[in-house]
C-alpha cells in the first residue's frame, strides 16, 4: 500500500506538471520496463498499475469535486497537442534556439567556448536576450566543451546504461533488481527526452542521475565484475 500510494503520488505530480515532454518520456521508460520484465512481473504490473490509477481517479475526484471536469479536458487537449507538436510555438521556439546555438557551434566545434559562454538569438515568444542555455542538452553540451566533451559524456552515459542492463539480468534480488530494471529504463528515456528538454543538466535530474548510476555501478561490479573474478 505504500508503493501504491507512492505511485498515486507520482501519478498525480506527473499528470499536473502539464509537461508533453515529461509524460512521453514516462510512457517510454515504463514502456521498456515493460519489454524487459519477465511474465510474472508484467502481471502485477498490470495489476497495480490498473489499481493506481482508479485510485488517482477516485482521490482527485473527491479532492476536486466537479473541477475534475474541467482538468480531464485540459489535460486531455495537452495529451492531444502532443500530435501537433511541430506547429507549437514553443517546440518551434526551441528549434530556432538549437539553430542559433549550431551556428555558434559550427565556430568551434571541437573545443566548445566553456560553462560560461553567452549566445544572443531572436526567439519567436518575444525577448532577445543573451543566454547561456540551451533547451537542446546534446548541443548545450556541444556548445559549452565542444565534440570532445559532449562524445566523452555520451560514452560515459551509455556504459553506464549497460551496465545497469547487464546488471539488472544478472541480479536475483528482489530489491535490487526492479530498482536497476527502473533507474536504466528512466535514463533510456531521457535520451530521447533531451532533445527538447535539458536533463542532463537540470538540477534535479542530475540529483537522480549521480544517484542512479552510483548504483547501477555498484550492482554492477557486484553481480558482474565479483562474478567474473570467483569464475
Amino acid at each position: 500500500w505504500l508503493l501504491i500510494g507512492l505511485m498515486m503520488f507520482c501519478g498525480i505530480a506527473l499528470a499536473v506538471t502539464f509537461s508533453r515532454g515529461y509524460w512521453v518520456a514516462a510512457f517510454v521508460s515504463m514502456g521498456i520496463s515493460y519489454f524487459w520484465m519477465p511474465d510474472e512481473a508484467r502481471r502485477r504490473m498490470l495489476i497495480y498499475g490498473g489499481l493506481t490509477g482508479a485510485l488517482v481517479v477516485l482521490v482527485t475526484s473527491w479532492y476536486l469535486g466537479p473541477v475534475i471536469y474541467d482538468l480531464a479536458t485540459v489535460l486531455g487537449e495537452r495529451v492531444v497537442s502532443i500530435l501537433g507538436a511541430t506547429v507549437d510555438i514553443s517546440l518551434r521556439n526551441r528549434i530556432v534556439e538549437s539553430t542559433a546555438a549550431l551556428d555558434e557551434i559550427m565556430a568551434s566545434p571541437i573545443w566548445g567556448y566553456g560553462l560560461g559562454f553567452y549566445y544572443t538569438y531572436v526567439p519567436l515568444i518575444p525577448g532577445e536576450l543573451p543566454t547561456w542555455y540551451v533547451h537542446n542538452a546534446y548541443l548545450y553540451l556541444w556548445l559549452k566543451l565542444g565534440v570532445l566533451g559532449l562524445v566523452a559524456f555520451l560514452a560515459w552515459y551509455v556504459t553506464v546504461i549497460v551496465h545497469g542492463y547487464r546488471a539488472y539480468r544478472a541480479n536475483e534480488d528482489s530489491f535490487v533488481k526492479p530498482l536497476l530494471l527502473s533507474v536504466t529504463s528512466i535514463m533510456l528515456a531521457m535520451i530521447p527526452l533531451s532533445i527538447t528538454s535539458p536533463q542532463f543538466i537540470q538540477k534535479d535530474s542530475i540529483l537522480f542521475l549521480a544517484l542512479a548510476m552510483g548504483f547501477i555501478e555498484i550492482a554492477y561490479r557486484e553481480t558482474i565484475t565479483y562474478r567474473s573474478a570467483e569464475v
